[in-house]
């Protein structure tokens, strides 16, 4: 770029910021050190003054997954800033001084010094309040399905032409004689699907695909509402068809979390507590740029990095990871840390190395794994135990466990050895055999720790660090370092499991926390919580039938082979199979798709058959999405009925 005139840019520079500092002169004072420090707290001092008018109200931020807490700043009923709430774990170091949270604990008001950190994205949600784009009426399309016409109408119109159906598109042209049926006559049509539904009946299940009303589908993302949304569409609408993300997302990581760790479903994972563990390895957790709360654990990791906090003095970061990630940044700046460049889908091979030296070095906690019961348990002062002391049929599949009645023994769904010896596992007091086998009638059983054992030692420390492309050496250092901390703990997140072989890299990444009994301790690997879900009075209904995307079912259809893969195994839904076998009306075919927070057009890979199926009107006869603003998905359907943002209702993931 060049200036025009006589005028040079260092002229200009110069002639701007004399000018900048005469505007400023008159408004500028000068402030003593000591008035600096005085308005300074802990971790920082309110960003400027605020009217004491102004109304403090606290709630938590929705802007991701972290669900950190805030603090809004309302003055004349509009909002002017969110901060962090520092009585929020989240958001700031405090703790109550009594057995409950009490507002005189901390200085936390309007110009408070206890300052609780928000990140910017959570400070960003004033602007999805305020954002220029939100959508504010009810639209209508009245062009083809994708071609971006629409008009405004009313809610009562919106909410009656939705339910009710009829010739809802008569002046488009190619629909003037298209009759869509509305949500009340689906959803109160409870014969069972048969041949004009579908025409696959020959696939379906002894007991069929269920009630004509599960040709309701609704698919959501990031669920907001999570409290309320499975009371109308479980409950209330009684279909199976309640659709997430998490199959483009992290439901790997929850299902193998809940199946490795013996979790009920929907407890959302296990992570490291970053407070007490004093030897961490991030494998595919990118910290400081992904995964939730990112404030929390960015806070932690920078008093491991100034060196405070409970273990900070011999705190090391590992971070696993093909790419010089910010976190491996952070962990290698200050030279205490390590970032070890494996090379992409070869995570198994650094957990199964790491495991064959931990269990070839004594590295593993014998202890703890050779516990077989609660019993045992609590006597030792365990709040869990594992199944490594389990006898497993080892030569044929499957491999499943021994039962006391296999046995000879009694009625016991598991058999452990002790000093050799079969005993059924409520029978036992002590611990039990743990790397151990026997042959019962000519078949050999193994407990699961000689099974983890033979499987890991099929490859050498050398042969792992060959497929992962690092130095030699480098997984016999780090395994005996990591064996050797007081809280070690290894966390994964989506990184690992967004594999095909992602279930298994994540189970290997459980049992690796498993043999160091870091479980659900301090500084180890602690599950999640199940979210609220509240109670509904009154008559419920109970979904039937089989889920558009065949998501916990096996095949029974009286054909010898599917025409779409079943899921018998997956918990959460299967969301990408229901946008590529709609089409084809299969397993039978739907007739209104309700799409909430949510854009799979935008997030889903390889994303034409979703955009192919939201734009056929015979596959998808009714469409409508609620929004708050217009997304790629939104714009594809029929109906969007505008959303309010996190910040204007009651709400949680």
């Amino acid at each position: 770029m060049t200036m025009r005139g006589d005028m040079r840019r260092r002229t200009f520079l110069k002639l701007a910021t004399a000018a900048a500092a005469a505007t400023a002169a008159p408004n500028f004072r000068e402030a003593a050190a000591a008035e600096w420090k005085e308005q300074v707290g802990k971790s920082g001092s309110q960003p400027d003054a605020v009217t004491e008018d102004a109304q403090l109200i606290r709630s938590v931020c929705l802007m991701c997954h972290g669900g950190c807490g805030i603090q809004a700043t309302v003055l004349n009923g509009e909002l002017k800033r969110l901060t962090g709430n520092p009585y929020h774990p989240n958001n700031y170091d405090y703790v109550a001084k009594g057995d409950v949270v009490v507002e005189s604990d901390l200085d936390a008001g309007l110009t408070g010094k206890d300052v609780g950190s928000l990140c910017a994205k959570g400070q960003a949600g004033i602007y999805a309040l305020y954002s220029p784009f939100r959508l504010q009426h009810p639209l209508k399309r009245v062009g083809p399905r994708g071609a971006g016409k629409w008009k405004t109408i009313a809610w009562d119109q919106a909410i009656k032409e939705i339910c009710h159906g009829g010739h809802l598109f008569k002046d488009v042209a190619g629909e003037e004689q298209r009759v869509v049926e509305g949500l009340k006559s689906i959803l109160n049509d409870n014969r069972a699907i048969g041949k004009e539904e579908s025409d696959f009946l020959d696939e379906a299940p002894p007991g069929g695909y269920g009630p004509k009303r599960n040709q309701f589908v609704w698919a959501h993302g990031r669920n907001e509402q999570s409290p309320l949304t499975p009371r109308f569409v479980v409950e209330a609408c009684g279909v199976p068809n309640m659709l997430n993300h998490c199959s483009r997302c992290a439901g790997t990581f929850y299902n193998v979390v809940e199946d490795v760790l013996n979790l009920p479903p929907y407890e959302i994972g296990a992570y490291a507590d970053y407070e007490y563990c004093d030897y961490l390895i991030s494998l595919g957790s990118n910290l400081t740029a992904a995964d939730y709360p990112m404030q929390l654990r960015a806070r932690y990791l920078q008093k491991f990095a100034k060196r405070l906090g409970p273990y900070a003095q011999r705190f090391k970061h590992v971070v696993v990871d093909p790419r010089f990630s910010n976190a491996a940044a952070k962990a290698t700046h200050n030279g205490v840390g390590e970032w070890v460049p494996l090379k992409p889908t070869t995570d198994a091979f650094f957990v199964l190395g790491m495991m064959r030296w931990l269990i070839e070095n004594n590295g593993y906690k014998k202890d703890y794994l050779s516990i077989p019961n609660e019993v045992v348990a609590k006597k030792r002062g365990h709040r869990n135990w594992t199944d490594m002391t389990y006898l497993v049929r080892a030569a044929k599949e499957p491999k499943i466990y021994l039962t006391g009645k296999e046995a000879g023994l009694g009625q016991s769904d598991f058999v452990v050895l002790v000093n050799g010896q079969p005993r059924m596992l409520q029978e036992v007091e002590g611990p039990a055999d743990l790397d151990a086998a026997i042959v019962i009638g000519d078949v050999e059983y193994k407990t699961v720790f000689r099974m983890l054992r033979e499987r890991v030692q099929e490859r050498t420390l050398e042969e792992c660090e060959r497929a992962c492309d690092i130095a030699p050496g480098t997984i016999a250092r780090i395994a005996g370092e990591f064996s050797a901390a007081k809280h070690p703990v290894i966390e994964m997140f989506r990184g690992p499991v967004q594999h095909t072989n992602g279930y298994w890299n994540g189970q290997a990444v459980c049992v690796l926390n498993m043999l160091v009994d870091n479980i659900d301790r301090k500084g180890g690997f602690t599950p999640g919580h199940g979210a609220y879900k509240g109670g509904v009075k009154g008559k419920l209904r109970k979904p039937e039938g089989v889920s558009v995307c065949r998501h916990k079912a096996k095949y029974q259809g009286k054909k010898p082979t599917a025409t779409r893969p079943w899921f018998p195994l997956a918990r959460r839904t299967v969301t990408p199979e229901f946008f590529a076998s709609v089409k084809m009306g299969y397993p039978y075919r739907i007739k209104a798709y309700l799409n909430y927070y949510n854009d799979p057009v935008y997030t889903m890979p390889y994303n034409v058959p979703v955009v192919e199926a939201l734009l056929d009107v015979k596959a998808m006869p009714l469409t409508f999405s609620i929004d708050a603003y217009m997304g790629e998905t939104s714009m594809l359907c029929d109906y969007i009925l505008p959303d309010t943002e996190y910040l204007e209702r009651l709400g949680g993931f």
